[in-house]
């Protein structure tokens, strides 16, 4: 009996957050650039936006040491080259957001100190989501209320009903 309470309890810990992070692609997430390790130097932006999905309505929040650090958006030209003169914008105050509200191709450097050419820069693509599947002729628009009701609270609901059931017969 011990072994099925510690088998649901994994499954609740480990896999149940794991897979609400993102219930749809309809329900817009932050990405908290880095994760723990933030905007640093050091860090493999190359490898940490590969394993993202970056959708329309989604925001990218860049935390860093105001003194060291800044972000800077810029084009592709300036992006490649380490270019401080063309920004697009610029931000010097931790945390930075910037709402992602267009597909297409964003850049983001930080121009300090030549961090930019040390790998302290970030490309990413943002998508646009996939069309929700319409049920029985319903034309709901993609991204409004009626498509993002329940999402992830709903399945977290339905997860804790069927651990909480499962543990109820382990007994």
């Amino acid at each position: 009996m011990k072994m099925g309470r510690s088998i649901a309890l994994l499954f609740v810990v480990v896999i149940s957050p794991a897979v609400a992070q993102r219930p749809s692609p309809e329900q817009p997430m932050t990405h908290f650039v880095g994760d723990t390790d933030h905007w640093d130097t050091g860090v493999n932006y190359v490898k940490w936006a590969k394993d993202q999905i970056f959708y329309v309505g989604d925001t990218l929040v860049f935390k860093y040491n105001s003194i060291t650090h800044s972000v800077d958006e810029v084009r592709a030209n300036d992006y490649t080259s380490c270019n401080t003169q063309n920004v697009i914008s610029s931000d010097q105050t931790s945390p930075t957001d910037f709402l992602l509200p267009t597909a297409g191709t964003r850049y983001f450097i930080c121009p300090k100190s030549n961090h930019c050419s040390q790998g302290m820069k970030l490309t990413i693509n943002v998508v646009e989501a996939p069309a929700p599947p319409s049920a029985g002729g319903n034309t709901t628009k993609k991204g409004s209320a009626a498509t993002r009701v329940g999402g992830g609270k709903s399945f977290m609901v339905g997860l804790s009903i069927v651990v909480g059931a499962m543990l109820g017969v382990m007994n």
